[in-house]
């Protein structure tokens, strides 16, 4: 596992190491819908605010910035969708 990608919580005596994706309940390291991207962005900035330990400054910048894009991407493809589809009364 990547040092940089994983944190350390103490429990009691023992260390645990969680990995991003253990802390925001990732199941599996795939591609995701950008409804998803946008939902974990917004749950991993939210608990950086909460817990600034987690995240240097530039890990935080760049969730922000991927958070941005990440709906212009959305919004794009349900502009794209909407024009391509119509309002379906063709056949």
């Amino acid at each position: 596992m990547d040092r940089q990608s994983t944190s350390v919580a103490t429990t009691g005596s023992h260390r645990v190491i969680r990995s991003p994706a253990e802390s925001l309940h990732i199941t599996k390291p795939t591609m995701t819908r950008l409804k998803d991207q946008i939902r974990l962005a917004k749950a991993a900035i939210k608990v950086a605010d909460s817990r600034p330990e987690l995240y240097t400054d530039e890990e935080l910048q760049y969730m922000k910035m991927q958070l941005k894009v990440a709906k212009q991407q959305l919004k794009e493809k349900q502009r794209r969708r909407k024009v391509e589809k119509g309002f379906g009364y063709d056949s």
